[in-house]
């Protein structure tokens, strides 16, 4: 606020995630430089197919590059087909992991085909913050169940 009743020139400081290069306050824009994450890109383990039967703490890791320091990162396996990856909130349910990599079991889930998927969320994403992913990759995986009718030979 002015020390004075009327003057010319305002100092004023915002804090803001912005996810457009333009913001407007009172008809007054200023260019801002917007720091996006780069494309990301899911380093899976050697294969991507598992048994529902495989060992309960047998953990499987998926990874990324390191996370960008102005952004967060969450994982979640969804279930195929995922729909609309760019809609995957911050807020969706039962993720499996947060940072550049997520340890999953595979132990216990339904057969069927599923998608490794994380997103890089603004640091205030959350109940009242922009809860959209900035930018988003994934991986598929089969989960496979034992058949009912094995034989072993020995």
């Amino acid at each position: 606020m002015p020390d004075t009743e009327t003057t010319t020139t305002y100092e004023l400081n915002l804090m803001v995630t912005a996810l457009d290069d333009e913001t407007c306050v009172n008809s007054n824009c200023v260019l801002i430089s917007v720091n996006k994450p780069s494309e990301c890109t899911i380093t899976p383990p050697d294969t991507n197919t598992f048994c529902t039967a495989e060992a309960s703490n047998l953990r499987h890791t998926y990874t990324t590059a390191a996370t960008p320091m102005h952004v967060q990162q969450k994982w979640w396996l969804l279930s195929d087909p995922v729909e609309s990856p760019e809609s995957v909130s911050f807020n969706t349910a039962n993720p499996v992991g947060t940072g550049n990599s997520a340890s999953i079991k595979f132990s216990g889930v339904e057969p069927g085909k599923y998608w490794v998927y994380t997103g890089y969320y603004a640091k205030n994403a959350g109940p009242d913050g922009h809860d959209m992913p900035l930018t988003w990759c994934m991986s598929p995986v089969i989960v496979v169940a034992v058949p009912g009718n094995t034989i072993t030979v020995t």
